[in-house]
């Protein structure tokens, strides 16, 4: 059934992490690598994982380049990945709360994440905040996200140095565990 046959009979297909009224959904391990394969990341870069979730991002980063990221995530308590990480070190601070409330006590250099499809621009405009001067903000986003005529305003205002696009679309909503195999 299509999203938009579902929204005209009421009835939501459920998240990967069982809640309809969330839009987390698990990035794939490979689907971060690919995306954090293409920065240059350095040791003693700071490094934060925005909207966390299971912080396959910040393990993604830490198998790369061996750097530790701080996480922030609004409901850590509902990921066992994410306590998992802190405790082995792949995280090195975790934020509880949310990151578009998030004021840091130091800069980043970069941060990186795939952030909630409705808040996307939202998170894009905090993870520039968040940053230091002249540092970056690698973002899973829509194809389109910088392409609407909603967002002309925002383009012009934060220009993409670049953007790389996924030769495949990967899927979000695996059956199991596989979707964030690390």
């Amino acid at each position: 059934m299509s999203a938009a046959n579902r929204r005209a009979r009421g009835t939501r297909r459920k998240r990967s992490n069982g809640n309809v009224d969330s839009d987390f959904c698990p990035t794939p391990y490979d689907c971060a690598l690919a995306c954090m394969s293409l920065l240059p990341i350095m040791v003693g870069d700071r490094v934060v994982d925005a909207g966390a979730g299971q912080g396959v991002f910040a393990q993604v980063v830490h198998d790369l380049y061996g750097v530790p990221s701080i996480a922030v995530e609004l409901y850590p308590e509902r990921y066992a990945g994410l306590t998992a990480r802190v405790e082995s070190g792949v995280v090195a601070e975790l934020h509880g709360g949310s990151f578009l409330s998030w004021h840091p006590e130091y800069k980043a250099d970069w941060v990186v994440g795939s952030p909630p499809f409705k808040l996307a621009q939202r998170f894009v405009e905090q993870a520039l905040f968040a940053t230091r001067e002249g540092g970056h903000v690698a973002m899973l986003l829509r194809h389109g996200f910088a392409v609407t005529d909603m967002r002309a305003d925002f383009r012009r205002r934060f220009p993409m140095f670049r953007k790389y696009d996924l030769q495949t679309r990967p899927s979000f909503y695996s059956t199991g565990a596989e979707g964030t195999s690390k």
